[in-house]
């Protein structure tokens, strides 16, 4: 009985190379599933976005800010939109996941400022007389 082997390149680097991991995170609302994909963003604007794909096409992003979190669905524009803590379906599915924090970020005070308007407000003083007075001329 005959064995077949192969000793070709690409068979024996198949063999060692390490297999590739991939990750995807699937959301299912109401039977309608959802591709979770995080998008890079700048930590001062937002603090995390996500993208949910629809098989057909439709794309929101769920974007979570300091001052709370916010979707791009029609929903969440005219219903929800600082009328709802809780947000659109899909805020509230992210949230349920663990994905999202739907509290707002703790915003800290800034620091004193270096404006002392006491300061200010005696330059002022000097600078101004009651005196001048512009567009009348006095006869």
């Amino acid at each position: 009985m005959a064995t077949a082997t192969s000793n070709s390149k690409t068979d024996q680097l198949a063999a060692t190379e390490r297999p590739k991991h991939a990750v995807r995170m699937i959301l299912i609302i109401n039977a309608t599933a959802y591709e979770i994909v995080p998008i890079k963003v700048e930590a001062e604007v937002v603090r995390q976005c996500f993208e949910l794909r629809k098989p057909d096409g439709e794309v929101w992003h769920v974007s979570q800010h300091d001052h709370g979190t916010q979707c791009t669905c029609a929903d969440f524009e005219f219903n929800r939109n600082y009328l709802d803590p809780l947000g659109c379906k899909h805020i509230r599915a992210l949230t349920a996941m663990g994905v999202v924090d739907t509290r707002p970020a703790r915003v800290r005070t800034p620091p004193p400022s270096a404006f002392n308007e006491e300061q200010e407000s005696k330059a002022m003083a000097k600078d101004w007389s009651d005196n001048i007075r512009y567009g009348i001329r006095r006869r």
